[in-house]
């Protein structure tokens, strides 16, 4: 069992919407995660645990998790979670539940062994079995009908362990001098298995005697408290993020679920008059915020300028925006047969074949539904519902089936008919020599009024809506104003 320690280091649908809610699960994952198993004779239950989780102050999360040391050696740590949500725009309000299960097999000495992750939502289960045997970590994700094999390498220098074994680990860290713990796990992350890095920092105590941690977990948007108590359970943990605010308790037993309410729109607030529909816009942002520069956006210092066509672009390497990934099934042959029949080789004009595509797409999609949570290309084309991340997702695999460069971006658009900045996701196809707009959701919004803040593609996850929730973390509860010319 390999550890490092080391000092601190410093550091739509027509209705656009926040792809919000995987990210809260994979905050949910990060801190401790997943079904009941029974022991065998010699076996001792180390741990049975009720949580409740509350999205500001909405009890929204119920959390069962169990841990057995086997007679035998080793021990296998399970869990079960239940989400429940309610996403509002305006008048418009879904409610719909997420549910997950973890299973994780240590050794004698706490290395990890083998897992199962499980996960159910838009109605489509996935489910991921893997094995670590020399380094790597190997095993198949089932979803959709199609079984895609992982072969991950684990980082050298850090021990790949459970969740339960990573709380063990914090509880015994040195108290002085105060250090850096690193270590890695597996999770479920976008239809994909990820080996994700942990890097803990204490920071004190609680009134209880538990060890306090400030925990950065890669892909998750900003640190978590965690407190952990001196067998190594945890106490309590929490994330807030902006106007948001994410806790987890321990309870007596299971919790009612109603659904915590969360707005789409108000997380990024407007100073000064709104902007208008221009060539050319120009935004005042606020202190931190991260945007994307390319040819739309050009930035200096505070001040961002957004054009509505880009600036020439060379693009030296099309690979990345041509490829497949865990939401983009571009290698499925009934999708592939429907782009070719929408956009065949024989129209000529690359930027009418792309439009033509995002017309479709929006037509395609033809249940806009806000309940739909961060849907895959192909999820999307089977069961035409989604918003505007599953637009977006949608969009990108059929440009790049026909042969185009193509991205999503995320970040903030400005729609007066909800209030102002919302979240959003939409697309950039790479066509004569620069990147033109498009957007399958809300066709008509001139790219001025936009604000990218990042963008998914060629990242290792891949995903519309954690890139969206992870960008739009740097501007979340503050403002954003719009400069006259």
């Amino acid at each position: 069992m390999r550890m490092e320690l080391e000092r601190p280091i410093v550091g739509a649908s027509g209705r656009p919407v926040v792809g919000l809610f995987r990210w809260l699960s994979l905050v949910l994952c990060a801190a401790v995660l997943m079904a009941a198993e029974q022991p065998a004779p010699g076996d001792v239950i180390e741990a049975d645990e009720w949580f409740v989780g509350t999205l500001n102050g909405q009890p929204a999360v119920s959390l069962h998790q169990t841990a057995i040391r086997h007679a035998r050696g080793g021990r296998t740590s399970t869990a079960d979670m239940i989400m429940v949500f309610k996403r509002k725009l305006e008048r418009h309000e879904s409610r719909f539940e997420i549910r997950q299960s973890q299973r994780q097999v240590e050794d004698a000495d706490g290395t990890l062994r083998s897992f199962r992750l499980d996960e159910e939502q838009n109605g489509a289960p996935v489910s991921a079995v893997g094995t670590v045997t020399g380094g790597h970590v190997r095993g198949v994700v089932h979803r959709l009908g199609r079984a895609d094999a992982f072969d991950l390498a684990v980082p050298t220098h850090l021990s790949l362990c459970s969740d339960r074994r990573g709380l063990e680990l914090m509880a015994a860290v040195p108290e002085e001098p105060i250090e850096v713990l690193r270590f890695a796990t597996v999770g479920l992350v976008a239809n994909q298995v990820l080996v994700m890095t942990n890097t803990a920092t204490a920071t004190g105590r609680d009134p209880d005697g538990s060890r306090r941690f400030r925990v950065v977990v890669e892909h998750v948007p900003g640190p978590m408290t965690v407190a952990v108590g001196r067998k190594g359970q945890m106490k309590r943990m929490g994330l807030e993020m902006g106007s948001i605010r994410l806790d987890l308790a321990p309870s007596d037993g299971p919790v009612a679920l109603l659904g915590a309410e969360l707005a789409t729109n108000g997380l990024v607030a407007i100073e000064g008059p709104s902007p208008r529909p221009a060539p050319v816009n120009r935004y005042r942002l606020p202190e931190g915020a991260e945007v994307l520069v390319d040819g739309f956006q050009m930035r200096d210092g505070d001040l961002l300028t957004v054009r509505s066509q880009s600036d020439p672009a060379a693009l030296d390497n099309p690979g990345p925006f041509l490829a497949a990934g865990p939401q983009l099934e571009i290698d499925d042959p009934a999708l592939r047969q429907w782009v070719a029949d929408l956009a065949p080789e024989t129209r000529p004009d690359l930027l009418e074949r792309a439009e033509h595509l995002s017309l479709a797409v929006r037509t395609h999609i033809t249940t806009k539904d806000l309940a739909v949570n961060d849907g895959s290309a192909l999820e999307t084309w089977r069961s035409r519902r989604g918003d505007c991340t599953e637009h977006a997702t949608l969009l990108c695999a059929a440009l790049r089936i026909a042969g185009l460069p193509a991205r999503v971006d995320v970040g903030l658009v400005f729609y007066a008919e909800y209030g102002g900045w919302v979240g959003h996701a939409w697309n950039a196809v790479w066509i004569d020599g620069r990147w033109h707009h498009l957007d399958s959701a809300l066709p008509n919004v001139p790219r001025s009024l936009y604000i990218a803040l990042g963008s998914p593609t060629g990242t290792e996850l891949g995903s519309t809506g954690a890139a969206l929730m992870s960008n739009l973390a740097t501007v979340m509860g503050k403002k954003i104003s719009w400069v006259a010319e």
